[in-house]
């Protein structure tokens, strides 16, 4: 499974604007984002942060995920079953982010 996340151009710009906005919200680093199709998505940050949206990044939920780590990747297979990771730690869901 490739992990890479292409985005249109316009939507990158857009998505640059609200990973930047919630930095500044949270006052931490969010390292990576991917989308599971055009409106559920996750990002994966510092301090164990996930956030998802089910709204094409309208609006963003902070996930639990029981770590303090930063968490450097977040990746899913399909719609449930995903991970993020970090340096020491791991953590995967098989429900949507439900739970880690």
């Amino acid at each position: 499974m490739d992990c890479d996340v292409w985005i249109v151009e316009k939507q990158t710009v857009q998505m640059l604007s609200v990973i930047d906005h919630l930095q500044n919200i949270l006052k931490i680093g969010l390292n990576s984002v991917f989308f599971t199709d055009a409106n559920n998505g996750y990002i994966a940050g510092e301090k164990g942060t996930i956030l998802k949206t089910s709204d094409a990044g309208e609006t963003w939920t902070l996930q639990t995920t029981g770590t303090p780590l930063a968490l450097n990747a977040v990746c899913f297979f399909n719609s449930t079953n995903g991970y993020a990771a970090g340096y020491g730690a791991i953590l995967k869901t098989v429900n949507g982010g439900l739970s880690w």
